[in-house]
């Protein structure tokens, strides 16, 4: 995909810094379980960073903002007697746990050191998270002259307004605005500019958001003054994600065409591809090479996307896995070498 000034595709914020976990943040405090979101604490000895164990010297106390899981995906449970059960009983934190919605684990801590690094001029920021970001553009004494926070969450922002933004001086506290807002629909209506964004609105770097993230990337550079950036939390991840999924379905003769279940529009235009005569008998590298090519140039051609309606083939449950590997049985090709 061709490079251009606004967004580089090829930036990388998956960098190892262990210096990192040393910067000094304002997070919050522990809060108890609600019905909403809420602040949990853990203390680890060592984590996974980007694909990789380390262990610390010293143990390390990781915070987290958890959330209820808010929908059980269209399932409905009944009681001994029948009746189904309601949204609010506890069985669904069995069923459906509450999630870590964002956290200060290593790879969240060294990938905002790596775009706060970026930061300068007037910032718009999707997500307002602990006011990670921020915080590590502050403390590298980046060149800032004001940040636009966008966060829809009432709850987030006041868990972050309390424990970070007011205890600045009035200074720093001048420089940032907090917007309670759809994202979306503060970059489709805003006349403001701006000279470095970045974008982190989403959990994890699964590659089914990448329609959406192009798509997203196509509305913000009109927002972009000259010279203006745009960086985008676990982008490259997510590419180098899906190119794995494909090398998967590949490998294991799945035909993507015959997924007895919605596919995302990524996966559904490679399966397109692959679906072609002519291509039955390139090599791995040419598939995955197409499959890069589709995943940096696919997008919506709107915001209106739900990722839990498309089909994973990854799993966190054995009930899950025992679905998805039937679903991936009757997918595989009729063809001699399919395994």
């Amino acid at each position: 995909m061709k490079n251009d000034n606004l967004f580089d595709p090829r930036w990388r914020d998956d960098v190892y810094n262990e210096e990192v976990l040393n910067i000094p943040l304002l997070l919050p405090s522990k809060s108890k379980p609600n019905n909403r979101v809420w602040v949990a604490k853990k203390v680890v000895r060592g984590e996974e960073v980007f694909g990789e164990y380390r262990e610390y010297k010293k143990p390390k106390v990781i915070t987290a903002v958890v959330k209820k899981v808010g929908s059980h995906a269209g399932r409905k449970i009944t009681d001994s007697d029948g009746n189904e059960v309601s949204d609010d009983n506890p069985i669904w934190d069995i069923l459906s746990p509450p999630k870590a919605w964002m956290t200060d684990n290593a790879e969240e801590l060294m990938s905002m050191h790596a775009t706060a690094k970026e930061a300068r001029g007037d910032v718009l920021v999707g997500g307002l998270g602990m006011g990670i970001f921020p915080q590590m553009a502050f403390y590298l004494e980046r060149p800032v002259d004001s940040f636009t926070i966008v966060d829809n969450s009432p709850d987030v922002i006041e868990i972050t307004t309390r424990t970070w933004l007011n205890r600045l001086d009035s200074d720093t506290r001048d420089k940032i605005e907090i917007l309670e807002r759809s994202f979306e629909d503060y970059i489709e209506t805003t006349d403001k500019k701006f000279d470095t964004v970045f974008v982190d609105i989403w959990e994890d770097a699964d590659p089914r958001f990448l329609p959406y993230i192009n798509r997203l990337v196509e509305v913000l550079k009109p927002l972009c003054k000259v010279g203006g950036r745009i960086y985008i939390w676990a982008y490259a991840l997510a590419v180098d994600s899906f190119v794995r999924l494909v090398n998967f379905y590949e490998t294991s003769g799945i035909d993507i065409q015959k997924l007895p279940v919605p596919i995302d529009p990524l996966l559904a235009q490679y399966g397109q591809w692959r679906a072609r005569e002519e291509t039955a008998d390139l090599s791995m590298a040419e598939y995955e090479e197409k499959a890069r090519e589709l995943a940096l140039t696919v997008k919506l051609p709107d915001f209106e996307y739900d990722r839990e309606n498309y089909f994973s083939p990854h799993a966190v449950s054995f009930p899950e896995r025992h679905i998805i590997m039937e679903i991936l049985n009757r997918a595989r090709r009729d063809r001699p070498g399919a395994t």
